[in-house]
């Protein structure tokens, strides 16, 4: 028997959780010696981080709005890439030095009510992936706005409307054919 020591070096998933995963390793010698197979057990120690994140309490569209955020283990900043998700909108930032910023703009149907923004953190190195969420109020005035105008439309033909029918009734019975 030939025994020799070797090592590869492979990328691990970004999906891991501390669980124990088992690999198979197959040697595949030269000339005469057969194949041998071994199942080799990894247990990743990954470690969780902490976010922060920060955002004004209330938006007024169409203003954009800052969210300020912090990304560290034990006190020490990590660098990693976020994700930022409002509604369908998918905003990124990179973390340096553990902070980051992302504006967020708007869109305009917005119309009122609590928003939810989440913030994902790209697993990488030795850290978990961390998802956090924050809220803000919304508030839209240009729904206002349409509202009043559709309210005013509605007077206005409300209006006219009931003048049309004073001027058929008047007609009709006053200076018309008809009696009373």
């Amino acid at each position: 028997m030939v025994g020799h020591n070797y090592s590869i070096r492979f990328a691990l998933p970004t999906n891991l959780t501390n669980e124990t995963y088992f690999l198979n390793v197959t040697a595949l010698p030269d000339g005469m010696y057969s194949p041998y197979t071994k199942i080799v057990s990894i247990t990743p120690h990954l470690y969780n981080i902490s976010v922060t994140v920060s955002l004004p309490s209330k938006w007024i569209v169409p203003s954009s709005i800052t969210l300020t955020g912090h990304v560290s283990y034990s006190s020490a900043p990590v660098d990693t890439k976020v994700y930022v998700f409002v509604d369908s909108q998918r905003y990124e930032a990179i973390v340096r030095n553990g902070e980051f910023h992302v504006t967020i703009k708007p869109k305009l149907t917005l119309i009122y009510g609590k928003q939810v923004v989440i913030v994902d953190t790209v697993p990488s190195n030795l850290y978990y992936r961390h998802i956090v969420s924050a809220t803000t109020t919304l508030y839209n005035p240009f729904w206002f706005l349409v509202i009043f105008i559709i309210l005013l439309i509605y007077i206005v033909l409300n209006k006219t409307r009931k003048k049309q029918e004073k001027a058929y009734l008047i007609e009709k019975y006053v200076g018309g054919e008809d009696e009373l």
